[in-house]
């Protein structure tokens, strides 16, 4: 009999299995369809095997070995149908899966993909002309049909297991490029600890692009603080009273309103115009709430020595710049004021300081301006010292130790763990560290130090405890270590002598404070001490000290952890510990995804893929035909 007659025979016989779990229900013309179609598909096998005994019994390998094709993918889906029966009789009271049950789901569906796709293409090649060599069939090109049918199936099985496991398991993950779904630590914190309910009225139509990003991010953030915000979603055409309340004219504004005050961000009526705001939403929104709930903040930061400065000139080293770090601090309330000699740091602190910020002089510090912080000091003032090795301070230095801390002007070097930056043996000096203690100056690091670490270049270390000459109402925490494997390298040549040197975790920050009676007026500015306003009571002045400027500086200050350590560190000199917490993370690897690309994705994955695939392996053994010609 005719190969291809039998195949059709075997089809019917599917066609009527099919048929019968599909559109019949337990009746007798199921039952009639199931028998008849298990007849068709059972024979057709039992005559392929017949046609392969024939042939070999009369020397026609050849036509055998085609036989062996033809039957075994008809044996697999008959196999496959009887092992779906069972799945079928396993599953049928309906209980939830069993382990046997997806066993049992496995054995049937990849063979009967697989059997029905590769038995396609195995046909399809026998019915060819090109099949046949001096009237014979061609094993060889069966063959090599069936090993790209099987394969072309076992991928489509990949595919549609893969699409199974994601419908099945419904996890999200947020790779998008704009990075606005999630508030920050800080911004959560700052939103539980307001004074006075914020309310969020976000200015855009229904169906406008932007609303979606800005929405998610600002519906997330009620709810972390749903005692503090209220959100409002407004279209300014449809209520034009809550559009004069909060005093914009048009679409593509955010407002955020805390008693009598109001602050607003200007996305834009497009995504093309949000998109820069976007980027950064959490850092604009905290930026907006600190504005909101904390009283405005002034650092003076002393000029004229050397310092880092957010002025240094392009020819200068990122090293030497403190640019960010000002733009930083500005975006968390702090008004940024310059404090030289010409300014009155040779005199006195002005009563509104909330801080002074002092970064790496390079040039002495002369002692009246040492005096002038030693009496800010005293009257509650907080101060963000850092210093730097091979700079000398003796006045600084000499007011430490009045206190019980010495600053030892020597770098602290790793050979073992340190930032490679350059590849050469300065970057033993390049350190990192995880190693923070439990402190309100670094709450964000001590609960993150799994996840973040602090960078410092040339780090010099301090030595607490050492003999004031008089008894010191000072105390002193650490806060910030190096790792334990670290030594402080005495001679500057970036690797460790075991005669002279020694491995072990030193201070590189420490927090200070100072519990005392201010008979003077308290700075109108701070917001630490526990008076204002009065002319005498008790004040802490607080003090922050770190090893290394560089840490500060536009090199190092994008770190998270350098980020972390400056905003808790000026929360905590303020006063406002409340408001410390992880910063959000805007900018963010660009992988962006519309509507419009889902259908993409979609159709990308269960037609463009398998289409190439089938193409190249038509491609593929169309060459080899050509070759086998030749």
């Amino acid at each position: 009999m005719n190969p291809q007659i039998i195949t059709s025979f075997f089809v019917a016989g599917m066609i009527s299995l099919f048929s019968a779990e599909r559109y019949f229900d337990a009746t007798g013309t199921a039952t009639a369809l199931r028998v008849s179609g298990a007849i068709l598909m059972a024979g057709a096998l039992a005559l392929h095997i017949w046609r392969w005994r024939s042939f070999t019994r009369t020397g026609k390998f050849r036509a055998a070995a085609c036989e062996t094709w033809m039957a075994g993918w008809k044996f697999a889906v008959l196999f496959a149908t009887i092992v779906w029966f069972a799945w079928n009789h396993v599953t049928a009271d309906g209980s939830g899966p069993t382990a046997t049950a997806r066993i049992l789901l496995g054995l049937w569906a990849v063979p009967l993909m697989t059997a029905i796709i590769a038995g396609a293409g195995i046909e399809w090649t026998a019915s060819q002309g090109q099949s046949l060599v001096h009237g014979e069939p061609d094993p060889a090109r069966i063959a090599r049909a069936g090993q790209a049918w099987i394969a072309t199936g076992l991928l489509l099985c990949a595919l549609v297991a893969i699409n199974y496991s994601v419908v099945r398991r419904d996890i999200s993950r947020d790779w998008s490029y704009l990075k606005t779904t999630e508030p920050g630590e800080a911004t959560v914190n700052i939103a539980r600890n307001s004074k006075q309910p914020v309310t969020i009225a976000i200015f855009y139509p229904r169906d406008n692009e932007v609303l979606p990003w800005v929405e998610q991010y600002a519906t997330k953030l009620t709810q972390a603080a749903a005692d503090k915000i209220t959100l409002r979603v407004i279209d300014k055409d449809a209520d034009p009273l809550a559009a004069s309340h909060f005093k914009t004219s048009r679409n593509g504004v955010v407002v955020l309103e805390s008693g009598a005050r109001q602050e607003r961000m200007d996305l834009g009526p497009t995504l093309t115009a949000a998109r820069p705001l976007l980027k950064k939403l959490d850092s604009e929104f905290q930026r907006l709430l600190m504005i909101l709930t904390s009283k405005p903040k002034n650092a003076y930061v002393m000029r004229g020595h050397g310092e880092l400065s957010p002025n240094s000139g392009e020819k200068s080293s990122p090293l030497e710049s403190s640019k960010l770090l000002e733009a930083f601090l500005r975006d968390q309330n702090w008004n940024i004021k310059t404090f030289g000699v010409a300014e009155g740091s040779a005199s006195r602190v002005p009563d509104d300081a909330t801080a002074v910020i002092v970064l790496g002089p390079r040039n002495p510090v002369i002692k009246e301006e040492v005096a002038a912080l030693r009496e800010f000091t005293a009257r509650g003032g907080a101060l963000l010292l850092a210093l730097d090795p091979g700079k000398p301070q003796e006045q600084l230095e000499a007011w430490l130790e009045s206190t019980g801390v010495r600053y030892e002007g020597r770098p602290v070097a790793n050979e073992r763990n340190h930032v490679s930056a350059t590849r050469s043996p300065v970057d033993t000096w390049f350190l990192f560290t995880t190693s923070f203690a439990n402190h309100d100056s670094i709450k964000t690091l001590s609960r993150n130090d799994d996840k973040v670490a602090v960078l410092a270049f040339e780090a010099g270390s301090f030595t607490t405890g050492i003999d004031a000459g008089s008894s010191s109402d000072w105390h002193v925490s650490e806060t910030v270590r190096s790792l334990a494997d670290s030594f402080v390298d005495l001679n500057r040549n970036y690797k460790f002598d075991e005669k002279t040197e020694k491995r072990g975790a030193t201070p590189l920050g420490l927090a200070m404070t100072l519990n005392s009676t201010a008979s003077a007026t308290p700075n109108a500015g701070a917001t630490s001490g526990t008076t204002s306003g009065t002319t005498s009571g008790t004040t802490e002045t607080r003090v922050v000290l770190f090893g290394d400027s560089a840490a500060f500086s536009d090199a190092l200050i994008r770190n998270p952890g350098n980020l972390a350590f400056v905003a808790d560190s000026m929360n905590w000199l303020a006063g406002e510990q409340a408001f410390s917490g992880k910063q959000g993370e805007d900018e963010d690897v660009r992988i962006r995804q519309t509507g419009k690309q889902d259908l993409v994705w979609f159709y990308g994955s269960i037609l463009v893929v398998p289409l190439t695939v089938l193409f190249a392996g038509g491609l593929t053994i169309r060459a080899g035909k050509r070759r086998n010609r030749k």
